[in-house]
C-alpha cells in the first residue's frame, strides 16, 4: 500500500502545471448594487473582497501561500483613478519573524479564494483617497517568480490577471 501511494504521489507531481495559461484570477467584490459592484478601502480594518485564483489545467498547480514572504506580495492590484492615471498597490515590505516556503495545491477545475483587505499595509493605498466614492478600473495580478525555491518545491511561476472590473472605490 505505501508503495502506491508514493507512486501516485510522483504521478502528481510531474504533472503539475507551470504555464501561464493554466490559472485565471478573478476579483469578487463583498458588495454588489443596483448602481455597481463596491471595493472598500481603509487604513483600518476595511471591509474585505476576494482574488480568486483558478486552475483549468489538467494538472494540480502549486502556488506560495500568501502569509509567508515567497507569496506575500504574490497578488497585486493596478487601479485607473478617473483621471486616467494607474498606479499599483501592492503589499508593503514585511520582515518575517517566522517564514518557510509553503505552498497551496489547486487540484484542476478547483480555485483558491483569497481575502482582501485594502488597509495601510498596502504601498499606494492612500492615494485611493483621491477617488473616494468614485468609479476606478480594478485590475487583480497574480505573480510569482521562477526561482530555485519554486523549482524546489515545484510552484507555478509567471503571470496572471483577471479582467478589468469597473468598481465604485468606498473609502471608510
Amino acid at each position: 500500500m505505501k508503495r502506491w501511494v508514493t507512486t501516485l504521489l510522483l504521478l502528481s507531481a510531474t504533472e503539475q502545471v507551470h504555464s501561464s495559461e493554466a490559472l485565471s484570477v478573478a476579483i469578487v467584490p463583498a458588495k454588489s448594487t443596483a448602481s455597481g459592484q463596491i471595493i472598500a478601502t481603509a487604513l483600518n480594518r476595511p471591509q474585505p473582497f476576494y482574488v480568486v485564483v483558478s486552475n483549468s489545467s489538467k494538472g494540480p498547480a502549486a502556488i506560495w501561500e500568501y502569509w509567508n514572504s515567497w507569496g506575500y506580495q504574490s497578488i497585486s492590484f493596478e487601479v485607473t483613478l478617473p483621471d486616467g492615471k494607474s498606479l499599483l498597490l501592492s503589499r508593503r515590505e514585511e520582515n518575517f519573524t517566522r517564514n518557510f516556503p509553503s505552498s497551496f495545491f489547486i487540484e484542476p477545475g478547483e480555485s483558491q479564494v483569497f481575502p482582501i483587505e485594502l488597509d495601510s499595509r498596502w504601498e499606494n493605498q492612500k492615494a485611493l483617497s483621491g477617488a473616494c466614492d468614485k468609479q476606478v478600473k480594478l485590475r487583480a495580478m497574480l505573480h510569482i517568480e521562477s526561482s530555485s525555491d519554486a523549482t524546489a518545491h515545484q510552484v507555478w511561476s509567471g503571470n496572471a490577471h483577471s479582467r478589468l472590473y469597473d468598481v465604485r472605490l468606498l473609502c471608510t
